[in-house]
C-alpha cells in the first residue's frame, strides 16, 4: 500500500487563509507518497480539513493561536496528529450533527467519523491532541464483461 514512509510536520496560525495551503501540502504528499487511491486522499483530506477547519472556528474563535500537524504513514494506512491549545474539547463523544437533523452548519464531525477509521482523543496538559487513522480499502478489480 505505502509507497514509501513518510513522517511530515507542520505548523501554522489558525486562520482560514492558513487551511488551503495546508490542504495543498496534505493533498500532495498523499497522492505522491501513500499508495491511497484518488477517492481514499480525497476522504482523508475532507477528514483532515473538517477536523482543521473546527480547530480555527471553535478552539481558538478568531483569536489566533497555532495547530500543529502531524501526517504519517504506516503499514497499510495513514495516521494524523493534529494538536491545539484550546479549550478542552473531545470530539469522539461530542453530538455529530447528520442528514436525519438538517440545520447551517455542523457536519464537520459526521464528515470526520464517515472518512477515517478510528479517532481518538487525549487531553495533554493544555493540549487537545486528536490522532485520525484510515487504513487502505480494498480495491475491487475489475472485469470486462462483453455484452454481446
Amino acid at each position: 500500500m505505502t509507497r514509501s514512509e513518510f513522517n511530515v510536520r507542520l505548523r501554522f496560525p489558525a486562520e482560514r487563509a492558513s487551511l488551503a495551503r495546508v490542504r495543498a501540502v496534505v493533498e500532495a504528499v498523499l497522492n505522491q507518497e501513500s499508495g491511497f487511491s484518488g477517492d481514499e486522499v480525497q476522504d482523508i483530506v475532507l477528514g483532515l480539513q473538517e477536523t482543521l477547519s473546527n480547530v480555527t472556528r471553535h478552539a481558538y474563535a478568531g483569536a489566533g493561536g497555532t495547530i500543529d500537524v502531524t501526517l504519517r504513514s504506516r503499514p497499510g494506512g495513514f495516521d494524523a496528529r493534529v494538536r491545539d491549545r484550546g479549550p478542552a474539547f473531545d470530539p469522539t463523544t461530542a453530538d455529530a450533527e447528520g442528514p436525519g437533523r438538517p440545520r447551517d452548519g455542523g457536519y464537520g464531525l459526521m464528515l470526520v467519523r464517515r472518512t477515517m477509521d478510528r479517532i481518538s482523543y487525549q487531553r495533554r496538559g493544555d493540549e487537545n491532541v486528536v490522532r485520525l487513522t484510515r487504513s487502505a480499502r480494498p480495491r475491487l478489480k475489475s472485469r470486462r464483461v462483453s455484452a454481446r
